[in-house]
């Protein structure tokens, strides 16, 4: 019987870090995974930078932790950093990109990195058609990958605060697990499908809702049907530390995922 996949694609490990590469790699042989992946946010990295990444930036500085320049320069020095990583590793390691899709990713970036993951974005005022931003996005960064030649996933699609009815508001309990069920879900499905991209079940979702009862099996059933409409699936704790916020292995088990609904390890080369 095919086993259950256990691996970690999104995992923090950039310009904020408060860990070294022997501390993570300590702590991932203990966890059993098969794959690792490691990635930072574009955003700290591009000349226009948004608030946050400017706010991350000043942080940082202010408390002597500048590890990297914050251009494209910084971001190839630490690339080469998650080379140096990868050789710590008894599994393979791949290299990664998070970006919100705003900004073209550099192309002396683009030959260093093995896949791209989307940051979706929140919506504001998501409502009945949540699964059209959603598309939307999805739409927009899958074009704007292909040229690139690498795989893409979709980073953490369901976080509840995506479907706040109201911009910069949260979620009224429940609005989430309404949400995932009917059509928009099938709509959902049909384009990830055509997009050729990986929906991720990520590990900082699942802890999000983990106090609210039936949630993670309301998550996990949502992941089940999808994956019985054919969405491939990728997993990621979305840690920016060295504690897993939620079993992967876990959350995949309840959604009966397989390795053949994790295609992403074939066009990464892992065994």
């Amino acid at each position: 019987m095919p086993h259950t996949p256990s691996f970690d694609l999104h995992i923090h490990a950039g310009a904020e870090r408060d860990f070294t590469f022997e501390d993570l790699a300590d702590r991932l042989a203990g966890e059993n995974v098969s794959a690792i992946g490691v990635v930072d946010h574009l955003e700290l990295y591009v000349d226009r930078k948004p608030v946050w990444a400017a706010e991350a930036w000043s942080w940082l500085a202010e408390n002597d932790r500048l590890l990297y320049g914050d251009d494209t320069r910084g971001l190839l020095e630490l690339l080469d950093d998650f080379a140096y990583f990868s050789e710590l590793c008894k599994v393979p390691v791949r290299r990664g990109i998070e970006t919100a899709g705003k900004d073209p990713i550099p192309r002396e970036i683009a030959g260093k990195m093995d896949f791209v993951g989307l940051c979706i974005q929140d919506m504001g005022s998501a409502g009945p058609d949540w699964a059209e931003g959603l598309i939307l996005q999805i739409e927009r960064f899958a074009e704007a990958i292909e040229p690139l030649g690498v795989p893409g996933v979709i980073h953490h699609p369901f976080r509840p605060r995506l479907f706040a009815l109201k911009k910069s508001a949260p979620a009224a309990p429940g609005e989430w697990r309404k949400a995932l069920d009917g059509e928009s879900l099938k709509r959902l499905a049909g384009r990830v499908v055509r997009s050729g991209l990986s929906l991720e079940i990520n590990g900082m979702t699942a802890k999000s809702i983990a106090e609210e009862p039936g949630a993670i099996e309301s998550l996990c059933g949502a992941y089940a049907a999808m994956k019985n409409m054919g969405v491939p699936f990728s997993l990621g704790s979305d840690r920016h530390g060295l504690e897993p916020a939620y079993s992967l292995h876990e959350l995949a088990r309840q959604a009966g995922l397989k390795r053949s609904n994790c295609p992403i390890l074939k066009r990464l080369s892992v065994p």
